[in-house]
């Protein structure tokens, strides 16, 4: 990402999970000034509206995914390491897991019409064998969303897991299938 000085933003150009994004530092009242609905920008100033567009799109958070439990590989950080650059502590560790493709868990995205919505560390059973633990989790859209580290064994072997005996979907599309978040009826 290439940093550019905005007036008293600095501003960089990326991804947030997939999605194509600008992201900026600087004092909140300068925010409208170089970031507001008239330029088609969208500024998140809510809490929860950010929370729940973070894990409705896989963002990992420090706290969340980001933690000591969890190696950049697990949480989808992977474009974030930098290979070309001198030693740095875990070098050798994230140069292994690259090499032999040894990364045995997966930051995953599930939903459920459930209301539940559980609580980070919360576990995740697949065939009664816990599978992984959630990390995040948001409602909306009439849906419970959470973001949980799975096993990859049980990722390509299961659609369906549950958590607190509720059924959650895997979901394999990004960020959610357009007939889940535009239905019909009701939210």
């Amino acid at each position: 990402m290439k940093e550019t000085a905005v007036g008293d933003a600095r501003v960089w150009q990326g991804f947030w999970g997939i999605l194509p994004c600008v992201k900026a530092l600087c004092p909140k009242d300068s925010v409208a000034k170089f970031f507001g609905k008239e330029k088609g920008i969208l500024v998140v100033d809510s809490a929860r509206t950010f929370e729940f567009l973070r894990v409705l799109h896989s963002v990992p958070l420090h706290g969340h995914e980001i933690a000591e439990s969890y190696n950049p590989y697990e949480v989808g950080l992977r474009d974030a390491i930098s290979f070309t650059k001198g030693c740095y502590i875990g070098q050798e560790v994230i140069a292994r897991l690259d090499t032999y493709g040894k990364v045995q868990k997966e930051l995953r995205m599930l939903w459920s019409d459930s209301s539940d919505t559980p609580h980070a560390g919360t576990p995740v059973v697949a065939d009664g064998q816990e599978a992984g633990v959630v990390t995040s989790s948001t409602a909306g859209l009439g849906r419970s969303i959470i973001l949980a580290v799975l096993k990859k064994d049980t990722i390509h072997s299961h659609e369906v897991f549950r958590i607190n005996g509720f059924p959650y979907v895997l979901n394999d599309t990004f960020p959610l299938p357009y007939s889940l978040i535009f239905r019909q009826d009701p939210v």
